[in-house]
């Protein structure tokens, strides 16, 4: 044991595990590089609160991102889950369609977890979707009501 301790290539080996260690426990999120080259924010549309259910959910501002091979369409919603428990917003239970009935992806970071809608008083949360082609109107459903939501004119 005390010959393989002796080696330079255990040392690095060990450096090599407990500098990959370090870095995989770090809370950062860095963005890819291939999404934030040459962005253009286009101005955010204050929509007028578009009640789902005045118990449930509202759609507050409605922010845009052009990016070279897309947009990503920021919505800030407010509102309750609905239970009693407080229900993780993720794709199983929130829907964004475009007007011909196709599905919108959602823009995510791998290690943000779904934004959170508490069930005793309104949260505010922002869901990110990933627009490959530029559309006017979308549709969400949340809990099997569905509101339009409009989006902004990017050419400025």
């Amino acid at each position: 044991m005390q010959t393989i301790l002796k080696r330079f290539e255990i040392w690095l080996l060990f450096s090599i595990i407990a500098a990959s260690l370090w870095w995989s426990f770090q809370a950062k999120v860095i963005d890819p590089p291939s999404l934030s080259l040459h962005p253009s924010v286009t101005p955010t549309l204050q929509v007028e609160t578009v009640p789902i259910d005045s118990t449930l959910l509202e759609v507050r501002k409605v922010n845009l991102t052009t990016l070279d091979h897309g947009t990503i369409v920021e919505l800030t919603l407010l509102g309750r889950s609905g239970t009693d428990q407080p229900v993780a917003l993720g794709s199983d239970n929130v829907e964004l369609l475009t007007t011909d009935g196709e599905g919108v992806h959602r823009f995510f970071a791998p290690f943000d977890p779904d934004p959170m809608l508490a069930s005793d008083e309104k949260s505010l949360v922002t869901l990110k979707y990933w627009l490959h082609t530029p559309v006017e109107v979308l549709w969400l459903t949340y809990r099997d009501q569905t509101v339009k939501v409009e989006i902004p004119n990017t050419s400025i």
